[in-house]
């Protein structure tokens, strides 16, 4: 049998992930399902807030004369340096 997956949002505003999968006998009769829910709430807006900063730091790059540099220390920040773009000869 084939799994099948899905999200929902439960009425208090949760998010949730669920799979199943048919669990069949020896003539291929679907006796069981078995499933797994997750709450994927946290990742949802981790990868929602994600989404937003990439959003604004485009936005901020694009109107500006320098060059942004990203790099992270090993630290969970990310730092910001704003470059001056290197003259172009020839």
């Amino acid at each position: 049998g084939e799994s099948s997956e899905f999200e929902f949002t439960s009425v208090n505003g949760r998010m949730f992930q669920s799979s199943f999968v048919p669990i069949t006998d020896d003539t291929g009769t679907v006796v069981r399902l078995m499933g797994l829910t997750q709450d994927i709430t946290e990742r949802k807006r981790a990868v929602e807030a994600l989404k937003e900063n990439e959003r604004a730091l485009s936005t901020l790059c694009q109107g500006s004369p320098k060059i942004p540099h990203l790099w992270s220390s090993k630290s969970p920040h990310l730092c910001i340096k704003w470059l001056r773009p290197v003259p172009r000869f020839g």
